[in-house]
């Protein structure tokens, strides 16, 4: 991996008199993007009290001065997957156009554990792995719901609540969209107090609802956004992934019943050989002992960690660039001697190992 670009000036000879000095075209220095709630964020480090500041010891910025990267903190505290703007106040991740060399961190988990336990862990990693691939996928790669990159029958709004989405309410209305590669990704959703159903086909055969084991997929989520946060959390994206051969494939996503409602997605992609774009992923973090109660209980934790090492080697399996950041491995993080006193949050010792460890990978 390149960390590192020196521009050096060079010399010009001009016969016996002397020389030019010219120097090299400057080089932009690599940016990379942080996504996720507050211990991506930094919150509680010194001078961070509230959930949108982006303190320089958080680890992001560790690591960013590591590598001699310029950081783009959109992370904040009390997000989950859900929402990703915090009210509009941030960047959303779907407005990101991620490029050949785009990098980015990636940091839900906590909240998302929290908010599903283990009863629902599948809504929050269907949700963290679709935004995972989004990240490590070139805009060249995958098309948005939204727009018209997809052809579309029966009636499509645009750009609620996030640029990347397009929702309808008419039965029956299609999405067509046209991918190429060997594995294939469609980002469809889950909605809160949702009943509406819809089918996802590839090259005319029906993908499988691995919760129900038939070909109609529920949008339901049975969780309603947490009082007190930013916003209402109430939409998750939900990965749907279906293997296939290496070539160009029909995807097609069916609104079966809006149910009253509405039936929404974000994008649809393929990938097949190994992408540019790098994910540095963040597992979910331990709570300090004295913290580890209710769904932050450590047989808890050690499910949503299996779960993340799987999304992870199914990701990197596909052929996608994700660069895990375990920090439940003491020597990464240590919850016991590196937290604050909430016992949830890293303190400048913990931020400053989990960047050291970031950059070093």
């Amino acid at each position: 991996m390149l960390k590192y670009v020196m521009a050096f000036s060079t010399l010009t000879l001009t016969g016996c008199f002397g020389f030019v000095a010219t120097r090299a075209p400057s080089v932009p220095p690599q940016i990379v993007n942080a996504w996720g709630n507050s211990q991506t964020q930094g919150y509680g480090l010194k001078g961070c009290s509230i959930l949108t500041c982006h303190p320089e010891t958080a680890w992001p910025a560790v690591m960013a001065v590591i590598n001699g990267w310029t950081l783009n903190n959109q992370a904040y505290g009390s997000s989950n997957c859900a929402d990703l703007s915090y009210g509009g106040t941030s960047q959303s991740l779907w407005d990101v156009k991620v490029d050949a060399a785009s990098k980015n961190i990636y940091g839900h988990f906590r909240n998302d554990q929290a908010r599903y336990g283990q009863a629902y862990i599948a809504y929050a990693r269907g949700c963290i792995e679709a935004q995972t691939a989004w990240l490590a996928i070139p805009e060249a790669d995958k098309t948005r719901a939204a727009g018209t990159g997809c052809v579309k029958t029966g009636t499509w709004v645009d750009g609620n609540p996030n640029s990347a989405a397009s929702y309808t309410s008419t039965a029956g209305a299609t999405m067509t969209c046209t991918v190429t590669g060997s594995t294939i990704y469609f980002a469809a959703a889950r909605l809160y107090n949702s009943s509406a159903t819809f089918t996802v086909s590839v090259d005319g055969v029906k993908a499988v609802d691995p919760d129900s084991g038939i070909t109609i997929f529920s949008q339901a989520d049975v969780f309603p956004g947490g009082p007190g946060l930013p916003v209402n959390q109430t939409i998750l994206a939900n990965l749907i992934r279906v293997p296939s051969t290496n070539a160009t494939h029909k995807v097609v996503y069916t609104c079966v019943d809006p149910a009253g409602g509405l039936c929404l997605a974000f994008y649809t992609a393929a990938v097949g050989a190994v992408q540019i774009p790098a994910v540095y992923s963040l597992s979910p973090i331990y709570n300090a002992r004295a913290e580890q109660r209710g769904n932050m209980d450590a047989p808890t934790t050690e499910l949503y960690h299996a779960t993340w090492l799987a999304m992870v080697a199914e990701l990197t399996g596909d052929g996608l660039d994700i660069i895990p950041i375990d920090a439940t491995i003491p020597t990464v993080y240590n919850s016991t001697t590196q937290s604050q006193e909430d016992g949830v949050h890293e303190d400048v010792l913990g931020n400053a190992s989990i960047g050291a460890y970031a950059a070093a990978q």
